[in-house]
């Protein structure tokens, strides 16, 4: 630095001029450092230099805080956000052209004024200071709000408090930066209203099904009931009782398509859940494939199930929703299947990482026993374009072949993949056209021991009361006369004895009156629903010996949730089975029945082998009959129905005691397999027309 200097020790000596000057210094270790250099030449009484004063003082810091300021400046100016610079008082000490814009000022309206007098004090008192004092704190603060300004109006704005520090590290000031989010607020509330009124439409949407639901069911529940009814009567001609069958059959496909269209709209409002179990998994598959076979047999298919001999027999998890996947996959594959076969493999895989199925494991077995269940349904159908496999498990969307067919909503799949990834798995589909498709999940379950397992309740019908039983007093509460006609006609052929009310308010001043042991209670009815008709019963001390069970088209898990609630004990939805009717009587009431046939305990075992005919059945002895009833009966002991079979028997001539002997034998002790057998044998040989 020296030779620089000298420069102007030189001048001042020769002409005594005196320097000031600033020095931007290169040090060897490759720091900058910038000095302040000043220097005086003293003369003498002749003229002459003989002194020279210099002064040189380091001034780097200075010089970048300077610097820094500088470029903070050309910042500020470039930006659209409105900025400035306060002091420790909130004295502005820069400000950029965004901000005087703003707050329509000019530059020397605002520079050495605080924030108070330019902005008011009570603004600042009230909505500025306490964060001011925040961040002189040392605290970035940042906030949004509405504020009024002279020349947009009222706007919603971002700010930001940042401290400004010397080099010291010591707090000089405030840094200000004001954004206008007016634009992406006007945005976030318009979203918000699109949210809102998209939640409404969904609410809309569910309280029109579920309205659609109820009315749909209440009817539905009319036809299929008397139906149950009509069934009974012993006198009914071959051709009428296949008539009621179809009505029946017809009723319940309408039924399930209604079901369909809820555990959509429940799916979509994220109301189902799992329901755990420990079930047979075995035994269920293979009742699918008894249930579904006469269906592929009937159009010339082959229906096969392959289980791997990994397979847990029992499991815990959702047996309902296996089961109705299942049966789509397999329906589906039935439906678009001509000819050739449709298949279902099962196999199974061990895994030690925790199950993310929220379904815990049986408490018997070891945790890190984590099954996975793999299933896959393949047939030689007609298979999907490739451009149609993305949208298959779209809501309402059908593949070409799927438009053809008259059957079906377009829902499956949808409410199967759901179903599906419920459990906590997910599907995929290959398909080939012309070929055939295969459709593919995996569903974690638990492990489950035998003792587990609820054994099979066996359907059966009720004929009567057994004897030695009291009165009991039953009240049907219900608006819609049709079901309470159904209702009486169902209990009254009991020997109960049967009241109506038809309304809540009805069947309140009928409690208070007759006392009745159980009352069947509508919940949606005028004047006065289910709802506070049990609170306002319930509310009576004497309720307590009464047991109402809630009997309502209304089939949501919240709708039995508001009826236990309101002091029902049981809940059943519309259409009902008159068999769940009879059970629960049984369980609230301690009810004992007489049931048909396969039930009288009149003949103990060893007197029915004296009954038992001679002679083995062969495929012949049921060659007697026309073909269309061997089908029937093949039918229906594939479906274990023991109630069709015994009507089937009824229709057994005379003279053929040793046929109705001998399947009524077999139908009694749940031999359904042999008739199977029986049946499907005797459909290949020639038979009476």
């Amino acid at each position: 630095d020296r030779p620089l200097l000298e420069q102007y020790f030189d001048r001042a000596i020769t002409d005594g001029t005196p320097y000031e000057t600033d020095l931007r210094i290169l040090r060897t270790d490759g720091s900058i450092r910038y000095l302040e250099a000043r220097g005086e030449a003293v003369r003498d009484q002749q003229g002459r230099v003989v002194r020279l004063f210099g002064t040189a003082l380091d001034i780097s810091d200075r010089k970048l805080a300077e610097d820094a300021l500088r470029r903070y400046e050309r910042i500020v100016s470039a930006t659209t956000d409105s900025m400035c610079l306060l002091d420790c008082n909130y004295t502005y000490q820069l400000v950029n052209q965004a901000y005087l814009t703003l707050h329509e000022k000019q530059l020397a309206e605002i520079l050495g004024y605080t924030v108070g007098e330019i902005l008011g004090a009570e603004r600042f008192e009230t909505l500025l200071k306490p964060h001011l004092d925040q961040c002189l704190a040392g605290e970035v603060v940042n906030y949004q709000m509405w504020l009024e300004y002279p020349t947009v109006g009222k706007q919603f704005i971002g700010i930001t408090y940042a401290p400004y520090f010397e080099v010291n590290n010591t707090i000089s000031g405030i840094v200000v930066s004001i954004r206008n989010l007016t634009d992406l607020k006007q945005v976030e509330v318009e979203l918000q209203k699109a949210k809102e009124a998209a939640e409404v439409a969904n609410q809309a949407k569910s309280i029109f099904l579920a309205n659609m639901s109820h009315e749909l069911r209440t009817p539905l529940n009319v036809i299929l009931g008397f139906t149950q009814v009509m069934s009974r009567d012993s006198s009914l001609t071959p051709d009428q009782r296949e008539n009621i069958d179809i009505i029946s059959r017809s009723g319940n496909h309408l039924l399930s398509l209604i079901n369909d269209i809820l555990d959509l709209s429940k799916i979509e409002a994220g109301c189902i859940t799992l329901d755990e179990s420990s079930f047979d998994v075995i035994a269920q598959l293979r009742s699918l494939q008894d249930m579904l076979r006469q269906k592929a047999e009937a159009k010339g298919l082959q229906l096969n199930l392959e289980i791997a001999p990994e397979v847990p027999q029992y499991i815990r998890a959702d047996a309902n929703k296996l089961r109705q996947t299942l049966i789509n996959l397999l329906g589906n594959a039935i439906k678009f299947t001509q000819k050739g076969s449709v298949t279902l493999r099962v196999a199974s895989r061990l895994t030690d990482k925790p199950s993310s199925n929220p379904i815990p494991p049986s408490p018997h077995l070891p945790l890190s026993l984590s099954p996975h269940l793999l299933f896959e349904v393949s047939d030689t159908g007609v298979g999907i374009a490739p451009t149609e496999l993305d949208a298959i498990f779209d809501a309402f969307a059908q593949s070409q072949a799927g438009k053809i067919s008259p059957e079906g909503t377009g829902l499956g799949l949808t409410i199967t993949r759901n179903f599906v990834r419920l459990m906590g798995g997910d599907i995929t589909v290959s398909s080939t056209l012309g070929q055939g498709s295969t459709l593919q999940f995996e569903i974690p379950v638990h492990l489950a021991l035998a003792s587990d397992v609820q054994p099979l309740q066996t359907s059966r019908q009720v004929i009567g009361l057994a004897p030695n039983q009291p009165p009991y007093r039953i009240l049907v509460a219900d608006d819609q006369p049709e079901n309470r006609q159904l209702m009486v006609k169902l209990l009254a052929q009991l020997g109960l004895e049967v009241w109506e009310a038809k309304n809540g308010e009805e069947a309140v001043a009928l409690w208070q009156q007759w006392q009745p042991h159980l009352i069947w209670m509508d919940i949606r009815m005028p004047i006065m629903d289910g709802y506070e008709a049990t609170q306002q019963i319930r509310s009576s001390e004497e309720s307590r010996a009464s047991v109402i069970i809630a009997l309502t088209a209304h089939a949501s898990r919240n709708d039995r949730a508001l009826a236990l609630s309101a002091g029902c004990n049981d809940f059943v939805s519309k259409p009902f089975q008159e068999e769940t009717v009879f059970v629960k009587m049984a369980e609230h009431l301690g009810l004992r029945y007489v049931y048909a046939l396969n039930d009288q305990p009149s003949v103990d075992s060893r007197q029915r082998d004296k009954l038992a005919p001679s002679k083995v059945l062969t495929p012949e002895s049921l060659s007697v009959m026309p073909k269309e009833w061997i089908q029937r009966l093949h039918e229906a002991a594939q479906l274990c129905d023991d109630e069709e079979i015994f009507q089937l028997i009824q229709q057994i001539p005379r003279e053929y005691a040793s046929l109705n002997t001998g399947l009524s034998r077999l139908a009694r002790d749940f031999q359904f397999q042999p008739i199977v057998q029986l049946s499907g044998n005797a459909s290949q040989l020639p038979a009476f027309d």
